[in-house]
Formats: C-alpha cells, sequence, structure tokens
C-alpha cells in the first residue's frame, strides 16, 4: 500500500538484490515465479534472467509507467526490453498493453489486459463502523500524486478543510500550505482508510496521464465517496460516466468547478457515491484472481 512509510532506498536495493539472486539460483523452469505490483524488482528480475539465459519466466502483477509519450528514459528503456524477453505481466487494459507494446517494440502477448481488484482491502473497509461526514476533502497517497495543484486548490477555497494523508518524505511541498490543509503522515492502513471514511469528498490529483492512485480510489468508492481524479489510461476500465469526475493533468479549473458543484450538492455526492460503489464492486479479488489463473500463471 502506498499510505504506508516505505524503507530507505538502500533497504530496498538491498531486498530486491537478495530476492533476485535467491530465485536466480533457486527457481525451476516448472516453478511459479510471480512479482506482484512492483515493476522496480520485476525489471531487475528480467534483466538478470534474461542476461544469464534463464528459461524460467517471470510472472508481474501490473505495469506502470508515468507518461505515455515517454514511459522509459532511453537508457532504461534498453535495459526494461531486455528484461521482458523472461516476463509476462499484467496490465490494466488494452490500450495500455498497446501502449507498452509500441514504445519497447515487444511482442504483444507479454502484456496480458487484466485490471486490479479490490483486494484485501476491501474486507476491511466493510469493517469500518464511523462512517460520519466531517466536511472535509481528502488527499491520500503517493505515487504520482500532484501536491501542488492539491494546495492550489485549497488556497482558493478558505472555508473548506483538506485533509492529505501521504509520507514525512513529501513535506517539503506543503511548508507553504495554507493553514485549512491539513497533513497526516505515515497513518497505519486502518487508519487511512476512517480518515478517508470521515470525508465529504476525495480528491486525488495526478502528475501521470497513464495511471496511479487508483488503489485509493477504488477505496473511495467501496467508502461510497464522490471521487475528484486525473483522467488516464487506466481508469476509464473501473468507472462509468457520472460515477466519477475526470480532469486532465493540472487542469485547476475543471477540478474547482467540479468540487464546487459536488460541495454544494448532497444529492450529487449520494449519486456518485452509490454509482462508483457498484462500479469498483465487479473487481472482486475472486474473479480478478480466476483471471490470472486463465491468462497469467499458465505462461511457461
Amino acid at each position: 500500500m502506498d499510505d504506508l512509510e516505505s524503507p530507505s532506498k538502500e533497504k530496498v536495493l538491498y531486498r530486491i538484490l537478495k530476492n533476485i539472486l535467491y530465485v536466480r539460483f533457486h527457481a525451476k523452469k516448472e516453478d511459479l515465479v510471480l512479482v506482484y505490483d512492483n515493476d522496480t524488482q520485476g525489471h531487475y528480475c528480467g534483466v538478470l534472467f534474461s542476461l544469464t539465459f534463464s528459461k524460467v519466466v517471470i510472472h508481474k502483477i501490473n505495469a506502470m509507467a508515468v507518461n505515455k509519450d515517454r514511459l522509459f528514459s532511453p537508457l532504461k528503456r534498453i535495459f526494461v526490453k531486455i528484461a521482458y524477453r523472461n516476463i509476462y505481466t499484467t496490465v490494466n487494459n488494452e490500450n495500455i498493453a498497446q501502449m507498452f507494446t509500441t514504445f519497447l517494440n515487444v511482442p504483444s502477448k507479454h502484456f496480458i489486459p487484466i485490471p486490479d481488484s479490490i483486494s484485501d482491502f476491501g474486507f476491511d473497509i466493510q469493517n469500518i463502523k464511523n462512517n460520519k461526514d466531517n466536511g472535509y476533502i481528502f488527499m491520500g497517497g503517493a505515487t504520482y500524486r500532484d501536491y501542488p495543484m492539491f494546495i492550489d486548490v485549497a488556497k482558493k477555497y478558505p472555508n473548506y478543510q483538506f485533509v492529505a494523508v501521504t509520507f514525512e518524505r513529501f513535506q517539503y511541498y506543503f511548508k507553504d500550505a495554507p493553514t485549512n490543509v491539513k497533513v497526516m503522515y505515515g497513518l497505519k492502513e486502518c487508519d487511512f482508510y476512517q480518515v478517508m471514511a470521515n470525508s465529504t469528498l476525495v480528491f486525488v490529483p495526478l502528475t501521470s496521464d497513464v495511471q496511479g492512485g487508483q488503489m485509493v480510489v477504488m477505496q473511495a468508492a467501496l467508502l461510497k465517496k464522490p471521487i475528484i481524479t486525473t483522467t488516464t489510461l487506466a481508469i476509464s476500465t473501473y468507472f462509468n460516466i457520472g460515477s466519477i469526475s475526470l480532469i486532465n493533468v493540472g487542469d485547476i479549473e475543471n477540478a474547482c468547478t467540479y468540487l464546487e458543484n459536488i460541495m454544494n450538492s448532497e444529492k450529487l455526492r449520494k449519486e456518485m457515491g452509490e454509482k462508483a460503489f457498484l462500479d469498483v464492486s465487479r473487481f472482486s479479488v475472486d474473479k480478478i484472481y480466476s483471471e490470472y489463473q486463465k491468462k497469467l500463471f499458465p505462461i511457461r
């Protein structure tokens, strides 16, 4: 989850190297090697396996990218392309699969369209008892978040309280934040959900037009919250028109328009929350896992 504090870069690198070396020397061709939602570890593992002529297939859940016009730097692109000789990964939809295929010049069979699921957080959210609306606008998480935009919107509405939950390493963004912005760092998962549950509106602006923030957005939908977030290639996989308000990257004007309309209408908030809940509830753990079993796990 991206609402918990991360370990240092040195610890992360040590764990990655330790993990991929262990797998390289212990995995057999018939084993199911699965990298869950971690591009960096998947790419390192893929490069090592490819350059050492391993026949082991790496099954990866969820390929991430920031900008559809420049997925990776020229140097990183070379290594990622090498990595994908051994990697088969899920992506959120067919559009993202085609984007990776074209950019990396890797066969399309390596990118398998399977959406994310509501995962274990669905059960935790269902157990929340306190759903009292405390009147604030919530933003949570860290991946590709547009913190400056969140603060700029807050400055335009001093009559509303804005609450952000993120990591301490991003606190420099908030040094000049107005007094109506409250920031909370490193909450435990259930505390994170509780803060979201007591909000009026969930506002998740992004710096990416590919994907990002969708776990938090899905959590908000399960809490039946009205949502404003950035238009990405991934988001249309999960929501229909009318269940979520979408803006372009950096589009403060439309963000403010949606915010005013939603905050001024309890009826609209309820309608959006109900629609978002129905949309996201389709992506159950059992349903998506069965997709993994049919499309991803059998690849050897």
